[in-house]
């Protein structure tokens, strides 16, 4: 399912879920809601409430449709997948360091735990599901023309229609990638929307 971005395959998981689980995960993972991080003018994302959800609507969250988030919010939601399954406030500045001040004044960003929306153990198969989608997924020809199968990585695309008035665009797609590295302990994420 994730290798080869099966719908039908995510549709039905988001079924053998539930829409009570599938509605807590989301809350887990904060969508729908700002991050917090530190910039104006940051969107929440649309997530419907769960009380008008049909069966189709939860077909389509399952794979991506009928939700919607930021780049930054995927990015945070992704991170605490991988990273031992810990949500983290994101923000810009780590330190800010006053050199005129004496003795030099330093301002230090402090880390917020916001949750822990999966298990550690649960965060450790799916990076090595995320592996599997580079390493034997839809660009395995790509990852080793470009020489990165000697990289621990691991990732997952996306493609997302566009609405537009209402109605999805035929002729309009946002093509996303998001990826990891090391794959055994993660230490940086990387998305690319196009």
């Amino acid at each position: 399912v994730l290798q080869l971005s099966d719908n039908t395959g995510a549709a039905w998981v988001g079924h053998q879920v539930g829409f009570g689980k599938f509605a807590d995960y989301l809350t887990r993972f904060h969508l729908g809601v700002p991050t917090k991080i530190d910039l104006q003018g940051e969107e929440a994302g649309i997530v419907r409430a769960s009380s008008l959800w049909r069966d189709i609507d939860l077909a389509n969250m399952s794979f991506g449709q009928g939700i919607s988030v930021t780049p930054l919010q995927l990015t945070s939601m992704f991170a605490a997948i991988v990273n031992g399954g810990i949500l983290y406030e994101p923000y810009i500045v780590d330190k800010i360091i006053d050199h005129k001040a004496q003795g030099d004044s330093v301002i230090t960003h402090k880390v917020k735990k916001v949750g822990n929306p999966i298990t550690g153990a649960t965060s450790e198969k799916i990076r090595y599901m995320l592996e599997d989608v580079v390493t034997g997924g839809e660009f395995t020809w790509y990852v080793k023309q470009a020489g990165m199968d000697k990289f621990p990585i691991g990732g997952k695309t996306g493609t997302a229609q566009i609405p537009v008035n209402g109605v999805y665009d035929a002729r309009r797609t946002n093509t996303t990638f998001i990826g990891f590295a090391p794959v055994n302990k993660p230490q940086f994420i990387l998305m690319v929307k196009l």
